[in-house]
């Protein structure tokens, strides 16, 4: 009886690991969209002022913050948050969208802003 179990058991393992070797669980490719259906990007680099740091970790809080905002490619934020640079896609947001998602006691000043050649910030 032992003999029988062990057997099935492999078998199932034989089955579940060709399963996974032939890509069984990723998403077909026709759900993807076609390159030719996607958006080209626009990035834009904003220079803003972040006011309202009134702690150590607060410029480490609204970085990630930015970073986690809808359309957001990159953010660097400066101890005192003036300086503060967000690169961002144009298509997809605007600064002032991307703004609300910084703790309410922070407000920004945008400084300036221009169309950017990277998606990252250096």
């Amino acid at each position: 009886m032992d003999k029988i179990a062990y057997m099935l058991l492999g078998g199932v393992i034989i089955i579940i690991l060709a399963l996974a070797g032939n890509n069984f669980y990723q998403t077909p490719a026709s759900t993807s969209p076609a390159a030719s259906e996607m958006k080209p990007t626009q990035p834009m680099l904003a220079v803003i002022n972040i006011n309202g740091f009134d702690c150590p970790t607060c410029p480490t809080i609204a970085e990630n913050a930015l970073k986690d905002a809808k359309g957001t490619l990159d953010a660097k934020t400066t101890s005192t948050g003036e300086g503060s640079r967000v690169l961002y896609d144009a298509t997809v947001t605007t600064i002032e969208e991307i703004s609300k998602v910084l703790p309410s006691q922070n407000s920004i000043t945008v400084i300036s802003q221009q169309p950017s050649q990277s998606s990252k910030l250096e």
